[in-house]
């Protein structure tokens, strides 16, 4: 009888056989690699937003202007002599600025009463609208007998009697020129004056 040949090997599978000793596994295949995201900006924890820098707002015709007129370095005191030259051109300083202030506005309001003449259908509106005209008439009346004061008191000081009661001669007291720089009698004599003005209303 013939001899049978030897059998041939099978192929084997592949993943069938185990993996050799010391061998490193393959790395899995990378996933496609995305853009990332850039994070967003974030405020820090107890960081205040900046707050976004206001518009100045024009200035309405007619609006009181801050007074200039304002103490400066030098305020007269009682220590000195009374009404000396330092304190003369303190006050004439003092009453230049007001006068300059109560020119300004007077000139705003010329402008703004043209201006805001209207007519209006509404009853209230026109109500509202009178008496608004009427304090600024008044407060012209006011800067215009502010203005007048100032003048007089500009003249006593070039005449030499400014500081002094008009009435009764006296001196009217610093603290009270400095509070109001046109008053021209002493404060006992301006509450006669003003009990006989009422005795005689």
């Amino acid at each position: 009888p013939k001899p049978k040949p030897p059998a041939k090997p099978k192929p084997a599978r592949p993943g069938s056989g185990k993996p050799k000793a010391g061998a490193k596994p393959k790395p899995a295949a990378k996933a496609a690699a995305r853009p990332k995201a850039k994070p967003k900006a974030t405020a820090k924890a107890g960081s205040k937003p900046s707050p976004k820098p206001k518009a100045a707002k024009p200035a309405r015709k007619g609006a009181k202007r801050p007074s200039r007129s304002g103490k400066r370095g030098y305020v007269p005191t009682a220590s000195e002599p009374y009404m000396s030259p330092k304190q003369l051109a303190w006050f004439r300083q003092r009453l230049a600025d007001m006068f300059e202030d109560a020119n300004l506005r007077m000139g705003d309001m010329l402008g703004v009463l043209p201006e805001q003449v209207k007519l209006f259908p509404d009853e209230n509106d026109r109500a509202s609208q009178e008496a608004e005209f009427t304090l600024e008439l008044r407060e012209r009346d006011r800067d215009r007998n502010l203005a007048h004061k100032i003048r007089k008191a500009m003249l006593l000081i070039d005449e030499g009697s400014y500081g002094f009661c008009s009435e009764c001669g006296l001196e009217i007291g610093l603290q009270r020129l400095i509070a109001r720089p046109v008053a021209s009698m002493c404060i006992d004599c301006k509450k006669l004056q003003e009990g006989l003005e009422k005795h005689r209303a």
